[in-house]
């Protein structure tokens, strides 16, 4: 969606309390595809720590799928490797986020260093642009880690919001979830110190790969979407019974009031580099 419209419609606004506001389409019916946004930086990250701080995820919706994540999608005449981190992500009323890494750099396997509180699920990055690998398999699905229960959507924000926040050095990838009690006082400050937060999530080693180059000048990113390949994929397993539609854009296209919880409330975003915050 442009920008005009979407401030137009009051999609993406500052609220009265100065917090950013993203949200979809919840009064239009008979629609298809549903209007939503997608925010990116006009500064790219690849190295620090990027923390954003939330009063509000999005939730209660069949449908959606909303994204919190970093990206560089280059040509490939450019050279340049694909990089992508998915800070939080998943779909419809899932309660558990994922975090997810994919590269084009190859070799890239990273070491789980057996220290974090999620649960890891692959820890080969590396994914093929063409959808195929060399082995001439089905591409390889990237580095997944699922975050425990209440890290997204409703549960999430029933604790009062809270911080999701991912750590990218050479020496390897972190990536944290506090909820709103527990967030780092340090944060406040702008001096955070990592290394006295406690467990991670998620943290991995570089392994065989070069963490430098694989992810690089990526973007920031705020979407919401609407089914696909994932919310769509697993709306038989609690959407289906709960809205009594069996397909997801049909369901989508004639509820807006469904969507009313789905939505981004965000109170800040930060880079923070050892020199500094930026």
């Amino acid at each position: 969606m442009p920008k005009p419209l979407a401030l137009s419609t009051n999609l993406a606004r500052y609220t009265n309390t100065k917090q950013i506001y993203l949200g979809v389409d919840n009064v239009t019916n008979s629609i298809n595809p549903r209007a939503s946004l997608r925010l990116e930086s006009k500064k790219t990250f690849d190295h620090g720590l990027l923390v954003a701080d939330f009063a509000h995820l999005p939730a209660k919706g069949c449908g959606m799928w909303p994204s919190f994540w970093v990206n560089h999608d280059p040509s490939k005449e450019s050279g340049e490797p694909y990089s992508e981190i998915d800070i939080l992500e998943n779909v419809n009323l899932d309660s558990r986020n994922w975090v997810s890494m994919y590269t084009s750099h190859k070799p890239c396997a990273l070491e789980d260093r057996n220290k974090g509180t999620g649960t890891v699920m692959g820890r080969d990055c590396w994914i093929s642009l063409d959808g195929v690998s060399d082995s001439g398999e089905a591409a390889k699905r990237g580095c997944k880690t699922q975050a425990p229960e209440g890290t997204f959507g409703e549960e999430f924000n029933r604790k009062g919001g809270g911080v999701w926040g991912l750590q990218l050095e050479t020496d390897g990838i972190r990536a944290w979830y506090f909820p709103r009690d527990n967030v780092p006082k340090d944060l406040a400050t702008g001096s955070p110190d990592p290394e006295a937060w406690g467990k991670p999530v998620m943290e991995f080693g570089p392994g065989t790969c070069d963490v430098g180059a694989a992810w690089k000048k990526m973007r920031i990113i705020f979407n919401i979407t609407f089914c696909g390949g994932w919310a769509g994929g697993a709306w038989g397993e609690k959407c289906r019974e709960k809205t009594g539609y069996a397909k997801c854009e049909d369901y989508v296209g004639k509820h807006a009031e469904a969507f009313d919880e789905v939505h981004f409330l965000i109170n800040s975003v930060k880079v923070f580099t050892r020199a500094g915050a930026v």
